[in-house]
């Protein structure tokens, strides 16, 4: 019984440590990352190309597309491909 509640308490800390390191990444990339990028996009004429792996939540990509920093055009966003993992 007590092996049980070790692993529960274990899945419950790996499960908050998660998180927290989501949520960091999350914070730092909105709020220190983006602008600097923003920042560099606009010294370099309003647009930047941007190459990353990310995940399926395509939270990089969905901030840098909100600020307009991410070409467009009539098919959506210029220079984005998505590829689903088989």
């Amino acid at each position: 019984m007590e092996e049980i509640n070790r692993l529960d308490i274990a899945t419950k800390r790996e499960d908050l440590n998660r998180l927290m390191k989501t949520t960091l990444k999350q914070y730092v990339r909105k709020n220190v990352w983006l602008p600097i990028v923003t920042e560099r996009a606009r010294q370099r004429g309003g647009t930047i190309r941007y190459f990353t792996l990310t995940t399926p939540q395509l939270l990089d990509v969905k901030l840098l597309a909100q600020r307009g920093l991410l070409e467009r055009n009539e098919r959506g966003l210029r220079w984005t491909h998505l590829f689903k993992q088989q």
